[in-house]
């Protein structure tokens, strides 16, 4: 069995055994006077039971990400809280139509209740206004405001607790994993806090991407696999910014560490007024987007605009490895002006066998070279993409579109891999 399939497995017996459970083991959670109120108590015991998973993948643990990738983990983290806020809302509804309960107890729940309803909402905006990153994590700790009175709640009026020492066993377990997720949480930022890095180049490599290099204050070296992430919480001018994930541009070859960042929201379009001697606290690395996880002889890198980085710290490493791989680089922009480290790809593929790049470029009428969007025929023309490894990063529009592509083709789903930063 395969650990993705493996995991899967974990998590389908931790949601079915409340199920189970409730409707056997402990008689009046399923059944009773009204089956609807009996199936929002189950949903109630469900959904907490789902905010301790929430809570777990929230820590982004190493094992679950090494398996998953950390996009795929975020998409199933958002799918749990869905669910989670789905059957704790419909046991928030159903126990105020009832009326059951009263003193403290009941005041809790219509607490965890109205929060339940203000982050659902939340969820729903970000859907349709694709909020920033920030707005996201603003969700994320709702969750964990919600959680106390919501479990507090469920102590005091849960009939189900009170009835089974096994319950009880499972509810106790339940708020101990969340007080030492919290003690992780504080305990991992203050970690972070220790590992301060400085700002040593800041550069400008095309009118509205900048480069920012940084080199540890003390303590060993960032320790990462090239086309890795990380988050990053910037201080400029004494102030320091929400956390935000970019993609490590730089190879672990070498002992500066860099990122390169577009110019496109609140925090980005900031960037240029980085200054040397600013600080910054790196959380990381994460992900799996890496070649050195898909041993191939041959392998496709599609990028768009600023997705070109994951790629670049791939090639500088190859390069300095002195690894022979034949690779195809596709890379579209709107425009020359857009093309970040052009003589250091030129460079490249000049000195590194094996190495094609092509630059698509759709919005400049007079280039010569290939001009549109990337789609199947035009990786059709420069490379045979059966059998050959396929890495795709870019805007989340052009990734959608080049996977429409790529599916045209019948590949197999581990062929291609991609990690989104949408979040």
């Amino acid at each position: 069995m395969k650990p993705r399939q493996l995991l899967l497995v974990v998590l389908f017996i931790a949601l079915a055994f409340p199920l189970v459970f409730g409707g056997v083991a402990v008689p009046g959670v399923v059944g009773g006077s009204s089956s609807i109120y009996s199936l929002s108590r189950l949903g109630g015991l469900l959904g907490m039971i789902l905010f301790g998973m929430l809570f777990v993948l929230g820590t982004k643990p190493k094992f679950i990400e090494t398996f998953f990738g950390h996009d795929k983990m975020i998409a199933l983290h958002r799918k749990l809280c869905v669910t989670a806020l789905v059957l704790v809302l419909f046991h928030g509804i159903v126990g105020i139509w009832n009326a059951y309960g009263g003193g403290t107890g009941l005041l809790l729940g219509v607490v965890a209740f109205f929060l339940l309803i203000i982050t659902f909402l939340f969820i729903v905006l970000q859907k349709i206004f694709h909020w920033a990153y920030e707005f996201w994590t603003t969700i994320h700790q709702l969750t964990y405001i919600l959680f106390p009175p919501a479990y507090l709640h469920s102590l005091l009026l849960g009939t189900s607790l009170r009835s089974s020492l096994v319950w009880q066993i499972i509810w106790v377990l339940l708020g101990i994993e969340y007080l030492g997720i919290l003690g992780y949480k504080i305990w991992n930022a203050r970690q972070n806090r220790k590992n301060r890095f400085q700002v040593t180049q800041v550069i400008q490599e095309t009118p509205n991407i900048w480069t920012l290099q940084f080199q540890p204050e003390g303590g060993s070296p960032f320790s990462y696999l090239p086309g890795q992430f990380l988050i990053l919480y910037l201080s400029q001018a004494g102030r320091m910014s929400d956390p935000h994930p970019f993609t490590i541009a730089s190879s672990p070859t070498r002992e500066i560490l860099s990122v390169s960042i577009k110019e496109a929201g609140d925090f980005t379009g900031n960037i240029g007024r980085t200054i040397t001697g600013d600080y910054a606290l790196i959380d990381g690395p994460y992900g799996r987007f890496s070649f050195l996880h898909y041993p191939a002889e041959e392998y496709i890198f599609i990028a768009g605009g600023i997705g070109i980085t994951p790629f670049l710290s791939m090639l500088r490493y190859m390069r300095d490895r002195r690894i022979k791989k034949k690779i195809l680089l596709l890379w579209g922009n709107r425009t020359e002006r857009d093309i970040a480290f052009r003589e250091e790809l030129n460079r490249m593929e000049r000195t590194m066998t094996g190495l094609k790049v092509v630059h698509v470029l759709s919005d400049q009428g007079d280039w010569r070279g290939e001009s549109g969007f990337i789609n199947a025929s035009l990786i059709q023309k420069y490379g045979d993409i059966r059998g050959q490894e396929i890495f795709l990063c870019g805007p989340p529009l052009m990734m959608k579109l080049v996977q429409k592509e790529l599916r045209s083709f019948n590949l197999p789903k581990q062929q291609i891999h991609f990690e989104r930063f949408a979040w």
